[in-house]
């Protein structure tokens, strides 16, 4: 959504898609880019103005959120409580 929402604005943009979270706020703190991700995963550079938060209301719409599990496999009361709170803050 974030990059039709760019698309749609007819701005031009590289994807990189990174398998580490230190990596990707390595290069944010650099300047080499934007990205969405969790407010907690930046918290600390928040607070330490490494980084800014842009308001993101006209750009993203929603986030799909999507819960995989084993259907044969043993859940533990703890994530099967996870899983229905998430589901009735969710739907």
């Amino acid at each position: 959504m974030f990059e039709r929402s760019l698309e749609e604005a007819k701005v031009q943009f590289r994807k990189i898609e990174f398998s580490s979270a230190v990596s990707q706020k390595r290069c944010l703190v650099k300047g080499y880019g934007v990205t969405i991700c969790p407010q907690i995963a930046i918290r600390e550079e928040l607070e330490d103005g490494e980084l800014l938060a842009l308001d993101t209301e006209d750009i993203v719409e929603e986030t799909p959120v999507v819960m995989i599990w084993h259907i044969d496999k043993w859940c533990s009361p703890l994530l099967k409580k996870f899983m229905d709170l998430t589901r009735e803050v969710i739907c």
